[in-house]
């Protein structure tokens, strides 16, 4: 039986968020209100496949809602720049690598809270 074997084995990581920040306005913990757009950076150790990762997906999941963002293989981190007091924002991280294979990935689930005039994150 002549021909290439083909890839089954899924990318391992990312396991974990190296980078989970919240900001306004480039400052952390600083005065808010509704109309001030937040930040949320997100960042990951590169994940490892035998025969190379080709890309990233990071899906945001904000009321009921999903939007995926397909990122190159040498981007580890994502900036959320739509984010807003009150509501709680889900962001899953998955590598793929070049036969398709999808890894397990990692998901963290953060409520952007506002404490009187500041916002904070939990």
């Amino acid at each position: 039986a002549g021909g290439a074997v083909k890839d089954k084995v899924a990318p391992v990581g990312p396991n974990y968020f190296s980078t989970f920040d919240l900001y306004y306005n480039g400052w952390t913990f600083q005065p808010c209100s509704w109309v001030t757009n937040c930040r949320i950076t997100v960042s990951w150790p590169a994940a490892t496949d035998d025969k190379g990762i080709a890309s990233y997906e990071v899906t945001r999941t904000f009321g009921g809602k999903s939007t995926k963002t397909i990122l190159k293989p040498n981007v580890t981190s994502f900036v959320d720049t739509a984010v807003n007091p009150d509501y709680s924002y889900t962001y899953k991280v998955v590598a793929k690598d070049l036969a398709g294979n999808v890894s397990q990935g990692f998901t963290r689930t953060t409520y952007v809270g506002r404490i009187g005039f500041y916002c904070q994150r939990s």
